[in-house]
């Protein structure tokens, strides 16, 4: 059986990637820009229910939920996309810095949860 670990780790680390890159290209008109920050939520929304469920369905350890410690940070850059206007082209900075740091920190707690993942025991061991 082939291990499937280093796929199933980087499909939430490409979204969030993505996500960066999307924040960093977001244009002016209002249309689009509410379509563009509907599709960046999704983008981002899509990395945390993908640790989940993979978690959940015992192909990621269950420390790698540990990326749930962002959640307040990808919650607020949501935020920030959803609420710019044509005239705050400092946010458009601003949230591609945030997103890249939302990035950085993910990757961060997913290592650490991986890692911890191969030391800790499975849920229920102790319980038998």
């Amino acid at each position: 059986m082939t291990n499937i670990l280093p796929i199933v780790t980087l499909v939430p680390v490409a979204s969030l990637a993505i996500s960066v890159v999307h924040a960093s290209r977001t244009k002016k008109n209002d249309n689009i820009r509410k379509i563009s920050a509907l599709i960046y939520t999704l983008e981002i929304a899509f990395s945390y229910l993908w640790v989940a469920g993979f978690s959940i369905a015992k192909q990621l350890p269950y420390s790698t939920v540990l990326v749930f410690m962002t959640l307040p940070i990808a919650i607020a850059c949501c935020k920030t996309m959803r609420n710019s206007r044509e005239d705050a082209e400092h946010l458009r900075a601003d949230i591609t810095s945030r997103t890249a740091n939302l990035l950085l920190l993910f990757v961060i707690l997913l290592t650490v949860g991986l890692i911890l993942g191969k030391f800790l025991p499975a849920p229920g061991v102790f319980f038998n």
